[in-house]
């Protein structure tokens, strides 16, 4: 209708820039439009792109009823779970006779059928394809999303939410509308945070003060700098004292900033850039992992990551998001197993083959210096990790995470990948060398660095506090809470802090870390950079040294969020809001309120204390 301006989108789709069309899609994808920008009126003429999503209700908790399942029979299932042991041990795949797996963890082997008592091998591709959307179809049937997100012409509450791709250089109005639902579910206000993006946190930005509820609709200007690295994020509800309870519903959802082969790819002295390095980063799959009962290896795959079929050797480029609200795990292993039926081997044979090869291409959304890292056979991921890797797989697979299959890979060698040919997906140069990523400012090296003693910092993360000091929503975190000089963080700047080592993973919002402690951090690497950090304490040495970060202060600043990334730690008051301050760019406050409902004001701008106030 031209007459009028609608938010139910079904213009123009954002261009993918040529997208494998072979990629999983079952979660569907939020379509940007222009037109829609144009209809709303001149408020909303600042933006390029504009799209609607829906927070949503379950007008029933089944859900919750199917985690009290889980939990109550947790001990007896794990007589009937499949075994997977490590590399150098056995692994063990056992048929579950008579098990009826209706809990939030279900278990997806193709490796085996069950008939009476009897386990018969099957590697057939085909018979995978057609367990494997048998079992889609049921996942979605039996992991109905308590809360969730949605598009504006879809019903129902299923997780994850759409997926969200944006491009750097570009200004979105995301119009995030509430529940409207009388559900006796309702958690009332919700905001809406794109995790990992370098945007700006105050203002009509991605400010976690911010809130909608009921059919109220606000809007979040998302404007990617130019030179906003592409790569894979994700965003989540981030309502203080309801973050827990929404992603334990299932409102979280996989974003992607598209990748801009000139500003972020140098491979070689020319600049250009090797096709086959163009199709490997296109050749995309996805993978969605989540531990919503929050109990140790309970993850699961998304209905959309449970089975994938690929060319045999063809190199792919696999994002993965691992979301978890466990609040005692921190780490979680991601493994690609081989698959091996009971009677294949004998006890304490060694395995030691890998089906897959994999090379890690990026961490958090930040491609590494040198691009593809070393062939690892293990990830060790945190409840907000991504990682990208590039995989190519020569025999059938089953995906691991924190000690749970949650997905198999079948290989077609009747459709081997000519790897020979000079447009065959690779992450490795025409010459097979590895190849140096172009770093924006914000992600350049501070290795070398010079380091004022005023942006130093040091942080420790607790169950309720950061610092020793529990959430405000009124008033900003000082650098120095304690006797110190009660000093706000300077925008322009690198600041370096030291993470004491601890079980709580920790997030900082708007601008990522790069591990410049000269042996790494645990399993984050020396140099490269991560937005959430796992550093684990140790009582075996008590003296663990802090893990030692650097941050460059630029392009963003004002409000800016740090906090533990378990949810329920985050609630019980894990979170701090700093204000980087100095001559940065301001973020408007309007356009912010697209639809207010009823008497009062809705997600009105809110003043906050400086942090010595």
């Amino acid at each position: 209708n031209n007459n009028k301006a609608t938010l139910a989108l079904d213009n123009m789709v954002l261009d993918q820039q040529g997208v494998n069309v072979n990629v999983v899609r079952a979660e569907p994808e939020l379509e940007w439009s222009s037109e829609v920008c144009a209809q709303l009126g001149q408020d909303y003429a600042s933006f390029d792109y504009c799209a609607e999503i829906i927070f949503c209700e379950a007008t029933t908790d089944d859900r919750a009823l199917q985690q009290q399942h889980y939990a109550d029979n947790h001990n007896n299932e794990q007589e009937l779970q499949q075994k997977q042991y490590l590399r150098g041990a056995i692994i063990e795949s056992r048929a579950m006779e008579g098990a009826a797996y209706g809990d939030l963890n279900t278990k997806h082997d193709t490796s085996t059928s069950v008939s009476g008592t009897t386990s018969t091998t099957s590697t057939d591709p085909s018979h995978a394809n057609n367990n494997a959307q048998q079992q889609q179809q049921q996942h979605y049937k039996e992991h109905p999303a308590l809360f969730g997100w949605r598009l504006a012409n879809k019903s129902g509450c299923s997780w994850p939410g759409p997926l969200i791709r944006m491009k750097a250089g570009t200004s979105y109005g995301l119009f995030v509308k509430g529940a409207s639902s009388s559900s006796s579910n309702s958690d009332s206000k919700v905001n809406l945070h794109i995790h990992g993006l370098h945007v700006s946190g105050h203002g009509n930005g991605d400010d976690i003060r911010r809130a909608v509820s009921g059919s109220d609709v606000i809007v979040y200007n998302v404007t990617l700098p130019a030179d906003h690295m592409g790569g894979t994020f994700w965003y989540h509800s981030h309502r203080h004292g309801r973050s827990y309870s929404h992603l334990k519903g299932g409102a979280f959802g996989m974003a992607i900033v598209e990748d801009n082969l000139e500003d972020q790819i140098q491979i070689n002295d020319d600049d250009d850039v090797d096709v086959q390095v163009q199709q490997f980063l296109k050749n995309e799959q996805r993978m969605v992992l989540a531990n919503l009962p929050g109990l140790p290896g309970s993850f699961m795959a998304s209905a959309a990551s449970t089975h994938y079929s690929w060319k045999s050797n063809e190199w792919y480029r696999l994002r993965v998001l691992t979301m978890s609200i466990d609040s005692h795990m921190t780490n979680h292993n991601l493994e690609f197993l081989p698959i091996v039926n009971d009677n294949e081997y004998e006890y304490g044979e060694s395995i030691d083959e890998d089906p897959c090869e994999t090379r890690a291409i990026a961490h958090d959304g930040v491609l590494r210096f040198t691009v593809p890292a070393e062939a690892a056979s293990k990830y060790s991921l945190n409840g907000a990790s991504r990682i990208d890797l590039a995989i190519r797989c020569h025999a059938n697979a089953h995906v691991s995470v924190g000690g749970t299959v949650v997905a198999s890979i079948s290989v077609d060698a009747n459709e081997a990948s000519s790897s020979s040919t000079s447009t065959s997906p690779s992450p490795f140069r025409a010459n097979g060398q590895a190849w140096e990523s172009k770093r924006p400012n914000y992600l350049s090296d501070l290795r070398q660095a010079t380091v004022s003693a005023a942006d130093k910092w040091a942080v420790k993360v607790g169950e309720h506090d950061i610092n020793g000091v529990s959430f405000s929503m009124e008033h900003t975190m000082c650098k120095n809470e304690y006797g110190g000089t009660g000093d706000d963080f300077r925008f322009g700047t690198v600041n370096e802090w030291d993470i004491a080592p601890t079980m709580h993973p920790f997030h900082v919002h708007m601008y990522p870390m790069q591990v410049v402690s000269p042996e790494g951090c645990d399993a984050h690497e020396y140099g490269e950079f991560y937005d959430s950090l796992s550093y684990m304490n140790d009582y075996r040495n008590p003296d663990k040294p802090p893990c030692k970060v650097r941050m460059n202060f630029v392009d963003v600043g004002g409000l800016t969020a740090l906090h533990c990334h378990m949810p329920q730690h985050e609630d019980q008051g894990s979170l701090a809001l700093i204000d980087v301050k100095g001559d940065h760019p301001v973020q408007p406050d309007y356009p912010r309120v697209y639809k207010c409902h009823g008497d009062g004001p809705c997600d009105e701008p809110r003043e906050i204390k400086a942090c010595h106030e």
